[in-house]
């Protein structure tokens, strides 16, 4: 696998890389993520695509994990001269066949049935079975989306590791859940070959646009260093919806990078949590720590709970911005006894 390669080429794959508006600039693989109804995973398809082509001859990709279908057409799209594998226990999660029927006719459909081989098995047998053909092709890159649980992640680790290449790519997905950070965790304490190039963590990277996403690079070059996004991290604690011109005009003078934390899940944020429990984000690493009318909401003895978590995540440089109710001002409406006319403020 050519890491080099793909590290650079990655961040030209995308519009607004590294924000939250992160887009692919694939018109064809924005139709696919539609066409195989895997939308929600668009900025995924170009990190798929580019790392099957950054394979070295005698490399192949592994795909752990096959019911989101669109990811293996994406991998392969105009990647006409790679292989690969896909895993994925069809029948024993879908008994009836019809996920297995649609993703073969996907492949079919793409013309790619000739190129990836459909292993229709438990990931332990899969390997069983790969170590039986004693064949010379590595794995460089092994893409793990299957289930969300630490033993799972763990020993799919473990057993592909003798398979991959000397210098191989390892992608792991929906690593928002804690019990798969902890076994990316204990593997890389005890394998130093590996190390993380991307992770979900607002510390190493902050490209929300690939969120939830780990990569590993195992054996890489001296050269190789993390994905770093090159602005400045603010948290927008309790952001609510989306909003452009939500934060302070400080902030948005092409510097600075939102994250979005609250603690309602339709609002979509970037870090599900409360203002007095902020543990998804690492000490030290955000630059500004917005919070406009959140204090207000908590309970008093909760309020310097709240301020030590703004400064746990704050780096020493950093600063906080805490906007709250100007009792002042609400006090001089009272005292003239304006308070039948409009409202002061109208909550939306």
């Amino acid at each position: 696998m050519d890491l080099q390669k793909f590290l650079e080429k990655l961040p030209q794959q995308y519009q607004d890389w590294g924000s939250a508006l992160m887009s692919p600039i694939s018109e064809e693989l924005t139709l696919l993520s539609q066409k195989t109804a895997s939308y929600p995973d668009r900025n995924l398809f170009p990190l798929l695509n580019l790392a099957v082509a950054c394979l070295q001859p005698e490399e192949v990709y592994c795909q752990v994990g096959c019911f989101r279908r669109g990811s293996l057409v994406a991998a392969f799209w105009d990647n006409s001269d790679r292989y690969g594998y896909g895993v994925e226990a069809f029948f024993k999660y879908d008994p009836s066949g019809e996920k297995l029927t649609i993703l073969s006719e996907d492949l079919e459909d793409f013309q790619l049935s000739e190129q990836i081989f459909l292993s229709d098995q438990e990931t332990e047998n899969f390997f069983d079975d790969l170590e039986e053909l004693n064949s010379e092709e590595k794995l460089g890159v092994y893409y793990y989306d299957a289930a969300e649980d630490y033993r799972s992640l763990l020993i799919s680790l473990l057993l592909a590791k003798k398979f991959w290449s000397d210098s191989a790519l390892i992608i792991i997905n929906k690593c928002q859940h804690p019990a798969l950070q902890q076994a990316i965790k204990d593997f890389i304490k005890t394998h130093p070959q590996a190390q993380i190039i991307l992770d979900d963590q607002v510390a190493n990277h902050g490209l929300l646009g690939l969120k939830n996403i780990c990569l590993l690079a195992w054996n890489a070059p001296p050269e190789i260093t993390a994905l770093k996004s090159p602005k400045k991290l603010v948290l927008n604690v309790g952001c609510g919806p989306y909003n452009p011109e939500a934060l302070p005009q400080l902030f948005r003078d092409g510097n600075w990078q939102e994250i979005r934390l609250d603690i309602n899940t339709a609002v979509n944020p970037d870090i599900l949590g409360t203002i007095t429990d902020l543990s998804a984000v690492p000490d030290n690493s955000v630059d500004g720590v917005f919070s406009s009318h959140n204090l207000e909401h908590i309970y008093h003895y909760e309020v310097p709970i709240a301020l030590e978590e703004f400064k746990r995540i704050l780096k020493p440089e950093g600063f906080l911005m805490i906007v709250v109710p100007d009792m002042q001002t609400a006090a001089e409406f009272v005292a003239r006894g304006d308070m039948e006319n409009e409202p002061l403020y109208i909550s939306p």
